[in-house]
């Protein structure tokens, strides 16, 4: 969490160290998920999404760590943390325009269906 945070005081993300090639890529990722060529604000959405990210993977590994995420009859303040955190990378990815894409079906592959179907309904064998 630490570094987390000293990483975004700094501002600029060094692209040479591990944590900044994972964050390079993750933004690559978003940016190809969203068919590229973003403008600026979309960009800047996918950022903070990436920062998202990063932050509760590091929320994760912590509370992963501990014995119990119940403290003296509540939950860890992390867990509170946490779901704020994805609640706002859930809004981002809502801005950003999150579609369920049907996944396409080939002609050839509904010809094929076709052809079993018929074969079935006939009492074939396919």
């Amino acid at each position: 969490m630490y570094s987390l945070t000293a990483a975004r005081k700094r501002g600029k993300i060094d692209r040479r160290t591990t944590f900044g090639k994972a964050f390079e890529a993750r933004k690559k990722d978003y940016v190809d998920d969203l068919g590229g060529d973003l403008s600026v604000m979309e960009l800047t959405l996918v950022e903070d999404t990436v920062w998202d990210d990063f932050y509760a993977a590091a929320y994760d590994a912590y509370l992963s760590s501990l014995k119990s995420i119940v403290r003296k009859g509540r939950p860890h303040p992390i867990v509170d943390a946490r779901t704020k955190l994805a609640a706002q990378r859930r809004e981002n990815i809502k801005t950003l325009g999150l579609k369920r894409v049907p996944k396409g079906i080939d002609g050839l592959d509904l010809a094929r269906r076709y052809q079993l179907l018929q074969l079935q309904s006939k009492g074939g064998k396919p």
